[in-house]
């Protein structure tokens, strides 16, 4: 099963591959030419987690409902909870696998001064960002599995990963308190994040469990 799984993610796989890319070549452009492009990495940085949420979320589970496949699986050996666990076990191992490829890539990129909350790096240093892909995907893979239709899920999918970086984007970082300390902030940021994610998760199991 953990071979299938990964079949059925490798395509997608390969998608977010090509983003890396991409994002690695920025990278290179923003180390050379700093005056030209800087910052550009960071700015670009939010559309990688629109993608992982897009790619490995939504269809996870709205693609096979919709197309029906999920019944074979479901007739054969395997239980729908470790059908689900393969599935979305696979979905966010690579999203973590594209963060941390992310972090090393931001980490060849010169920066200016340390990163402190109220920067726009904050948001794609440290754990914040392996929370927030973990976020996105299974809230995707919820979206899917109460829509059941790929298309809608994306969209839902698509508007939640939006607003969801608007608001942490939005954090009013002060001088002083919790929101003006690295480490403190990331913690409770994605601690948050990491606490929804693990509940989205929960709810997707219990639909695709109690789906007749």
């Amino acid at each position: 099963m953990t071979w299938v799984a990964w079949r059925q993610t490798r395509a997608t796989a390969l998608g977010v591959a090509g983003i890396l890319a991409l994002f690695g070549l920025l990278a290179v452009l923003e180390d050379v030419r700093p005056h030209t492009f800087s910052g550009i990495t960071v700015n670009f940085t939010p559309y990688l987690f629109l993608f992982l949420a897009l790619l490995l979320g939504a269809p996870l589970v709205s693609r096979e409902l919709e197309l029906g496949t999920h019944q074979f699986a479901w007739t054969q050996s395997v239980t729908r909870r470790r059908w689900l666990a393969y599935r979305l076990g696979a979905a966010v191992g690579v999203a973590l696998l594209a963060v941390a490829a992310q972090q090393v890539t931001l980490s060849t990129v010169r920066t200016a001064g340390p990163v402190l909350p109220g920067d726009p790096r904050f948001l794609v240093h440290g754990v914040l960002p392996y929370a927030l892909a973990a976020f996105v995907v299974t809230s995707g893979a919820l979206a899917g599995a109460v829509i059941r239709r790929t298309v809608p899920a994306l969209g839902t999918t698509l508007l939640v990963t939006i607003a969801t970086i608007g608001v942490l984007s939005a954090v009013p970082y002060g001088s002083s308190g919790w929101a003006a300390r690295y480490w403190p902030a990331q913690l409770a940021l994605g601690g948050a994040l990491l606490a929804l994610a693990v509940g989205q998760a929960a709810a997707t199991f219990r639909l695709v469990e109690g789906r007749r």
